[in-house]
């Protein structure tokens, strides 16, 4: 079983840089523990959330991943590995394709047929990578060994680019039905 939200912030966007990032970690923790409460039937107050020496968080029965950008905060829970991202779809610096990309995801970007959709593809296989290393647990060191076209039996990428953001979600699933794109 896999579950995630999308919770927005209208009150996000007044916040001064200094304590956004604080404000959308909170919000995220309290989406996490609303899942909780709704699907696993444990009471919001008793949830303990532990973290991993990376900073993975996770319960004793149930795997986590959490994701904020801007105003948008995203949570997702299993009984199986999970890593959720989401990011807008802004501009981005080409040096990161060439250093991070691998020749497949570079070889698909290229093919877009305009700049929106070469952003749009871009912010699909940026956020890929960032899920699938936080449904790994390894953290974000691992990004130029991630290959979001690789072959990846018992995952499954799930993704959408909507209001200018682009979300994706891995789990870990028990066969090996994968897609991706």
């Amino acid at each position: 079983m896999t579950v995630f939200e999308v919770e927005q912030h209208s009150d996000f966007s007044f916040l001064p840089p200094s304590e956004l990032h604080e404000a959308q970690h909170e919000a995220g923790r309290a989406l996490v523990c609303s899942l909780l409460a709704k699907y696993s039937g444990k009471d919001k107050e008793s949830v303990l959330i532990k973290t991993n020496e990376k900073g993975k968080p996770f319960t004793d029965d149930l795997h986590l991943s959490i994701a904020h950008s801007g105003t948008f905060v995203c949570a997702a829970l299993s009984d199986r590995p999970v890593g959720i991202d989401i990011e807008p779809l802004r501009d981005f610096d080409e040096r990161i394709v060439t250093r991070y990309f691998y020749p497949s995801e570079q070889g698909w970007l290229s093919q877009a047929s305009d700049e929106g959709e070469r952003r749009e593809r871009f912010w699909m296989v940026w956020t890929a990578k960032e899920a699938l290393l936080k449904r790994s647990g390894v953290g974000l060191s691992g990004l130029s060994e991630c290959d979001t076209f690789a072959d990846m039996q018992g995952v499954r990428i799930s993704q959408t680019v909507k209001d200018g953001y682009a979300l994706c979600l891995a789990e870990t699933v028990p066969s090996a039905d994968t897609a991706m794109h």
